[in-house]
């Protein structure tokens, strides 16, 4: 696997006491809801390489609170609370009962879960986690978590140089050093903060505004709105959430008014590919088939809703991810 966010992939968010708990939900489509719990210095992203391995399933993950995304939100912190966090999330997924997976600390917070929302909760699967152990004689709990956890909490106080120098970092664990690939690099920068106090959100607020009062654009938005799903409930917004890729888009989408060409040459182009407007998007739409389609003339329809309507005709499971209908109007 080549990214660590795959194209089904997209963010989500609950509502909670004290804000919003976000997170990432990868094969929206997929026939069973699986929720995943993080360790405690990990985050949502750790579960990428499970939702590529598991296409027909649909995998929601938080940042539990404090960590991540969900940073911000504040105390206190605590097991009981991650349990009641995650069991907004599932409440707001919409599909449940839900298949749950506990990594690490996440273990203990699923089976929290378990005890306080047992109708959330289908299954429980437990990694590395969720069972209590004796402490060894002659030492505490906070001496247990300091000699264990130490190395792990103190990476994400430290300062480093670089980015370069953050992944060389990384790069010398002996669990990671012959594995090295572009989902545990994606998985690690998700948590890196700007040092020198740089806020990239205030840095695309204020590029996004200079950019609105610019002649011929139509809307601007920013990978923080991607990222954290706070797009407007407009088409042309959901039309550029289905287009953009974390991994390879940019952080500034710009969108123009319809006949305007925001090109160095504007004589040299006459249509994009990223124009939303319907004089570029318009294909005609064909079907031919004289035992089951009916002869005529349809309304709108999209090119998703192709891969639908051919999945139905032939009784299949529609691709994972697909958005569109079936075009029953053409259909006998």
């Amino acid at each position: 696997m080549d990214s660590a966010v795959s194209s089904s992939y997209r963010p989500i968010s609950a509502t909670v006491e004290g804000g919003r708990l976000y997170g990432g939900e990868w094969n929206p489509s997929g026939a069973t809801t699986a929720v995943a719990v993080h360790g405690i210095t990990a985050n949502h992203r750790t579960f990428a390489v499970l939702a590529e391995a598991l296409p027909r399933h649909r995998l929601l993950a938080p940042d539990l609170r404090g960590r991540g995304a969900s940073r911000t939100l504040p105390g206190p912190w605590g097991i009981d609370r991650h349990a009641d966090d995650v069991a907004r999330l599932i409440t707001a997924s919409g599909r449940g009962p839900v298949v749950l997976i506990g990594h690490s600390m996440g273990g203990f917070v699923t089976t929290a879960l378990v005890r306080k929302f047992p109708d959330l909760v289908s299954g429980l699967l437990l990694v590395d986690g969720g069972l209590p152990f004796p402490l060894p004689r002659g030492i505490n709990a906070d001496q247990v978590v300091a000699q264990t956890l130490g190395p792990a909490l103190e990476r994400l106080q430290r300062t480093f140089p670089s980015r370069d120098a953050y992944h060389r970092f990384w790069q010398a664990h002996p669990a990671l050093r012959e594995v090295w690939s572009d989902a545990i690099a994606d998985y690690v920068d998700y948590d890196l903060v700007d040092s020198k106090g740089i806020n990239r959100a205030d840095v695309e607020n204020a590029a996004q505004a200079y950019l609105r009062g610019y002649p011929g654009v139509e809307a601007v938005y920013t990978r923080s709105q991607m990222e954290l799903g706070t797009l407007p409930n407009t088409k042309l917004a959901k039309q550029v959430t289905l287009a953009w890729h974390q991994q390879i888009s940019g952080d500034i989408v710009i969108m123009n008014k319809p006949n305007w060409y925001l090109f160095a040459k504007p004589g040299t182009y006459a249509s994009t590919h990223g124009s939303p407007w319907s004089y570029d998007t318009n294909v005609p739409l064909a079907m031919y088939g004289p035992s089951w389609i009916n002869s005529g003339k349809y309304g709108d329809s999209e090119v998703v809703d192709l891969a639908r309507t051919i999945a139905f005709i032939l009784n299949t499971r529609p691709p994972n991810g697909c958005e569109g209908r079936v075009l029953s109007e053409a259909l006998r």
